[in-house]
């Protein structure tokens, strides 16, 4: 319901607590929408906040990140809308550099995560996925395959996955702090080092399960919860 201008507005401000606490690169997603015109408000947001704080901003488009109330019952027909209208409108307007995915039960499988993924790499853009953050349901694994440059999350990837991971040249891209509001045990990262799988640290700064802008309080959690040294 809010104006592009007051999402943009608010996202400022976030982004510069980020910029206070020490980050100067964000990585901003929509999939709050959950309609072509909403997603693309989001992200003519996320762009206009790019060229108004001193921040290098990537602007990624997550329009699968929850199946809306219209489409209850009939997921496949709203993959079919994304990959169909929604991937091509944003990649015509040039305002997401990636493309995410939910890979979870209850959201969308790993077929629908390809089927959007796929479309959006067709339309020039880089993929990412949400894999693996409750059940293992191979997103690792599909992430791997489709070559994503990052897996998100991975909170319950099995050791294949993320041999594959590895093997595909991904990032493990970790988000402790989700882990710690939603009292789950925290992503495996020291096997993942140990793999020599590439990790990655960020907030996951989200209104529903990480309300957090502070990379230093999640430079806490991933010593103090996953295993990684402060050097690491």
């Amino acid at each position: 319901a809010a104006s592009e201008a007051a999402l943009a507005a608010a996202t400022r401000e976030r982004a510069r607590t980020c910029l206070r606490l020490g980050t100067t690169t964000i990585e901003i997603k929509s999939g709050y929408g959950l309609s072509t015109e909403a997603e693309l408000k989001q992200l003519r947001a996320i762009a206009a906040v790019a060229v108004s704080v001193p921040l290098t901003v990537v602007p990624t488009f997550l329009g699968a990140h929850a199946v809306p109330p219209e489409f209850k019952g009939r997921t496949d027909d709203y993959v079919e809308l994304l990959a169909r209208e929604t991937v091509p409108a944003v990649a015509a307007a040039g305002l997401a550099r990636y493309c995410d995915a939910f890979c979870e039960r209850g959201v969308f499988t790993p077929d629908q995560c390809r089927r959007v993924l796929e479309a959006a790499r067709a339309a020039g853009m880089g993929l990412k996925l949400h894999a693996d953050e409750v059940y293992d349901t191979g997103g690792a694994a599909l992430a791997a395959t489709l070559r994503a440059v990052s897996a998100e999350h991975l909170l319950a990837a099995g050791e294949e996955g993320l041999r594959s991971l590895v093997a595909a040249g991904s990032v493990a891209v970790l988000l402790p702090a989700t882990a710690y509001a939603l009292r789950k045990p925290y992503a495996p990262a020291r096997r993942m080092v140990d793999l020599g799988l590439p990790v990655a640290i960020a907030t996951d700064c989200n209104p529903g399960s990480s309300y957090t802008e502070s990379m230093p309080f999640v430079f806490g959690l991933a010593v103090l919860g996953m295993g990684l040294s402060p050097g690491e």
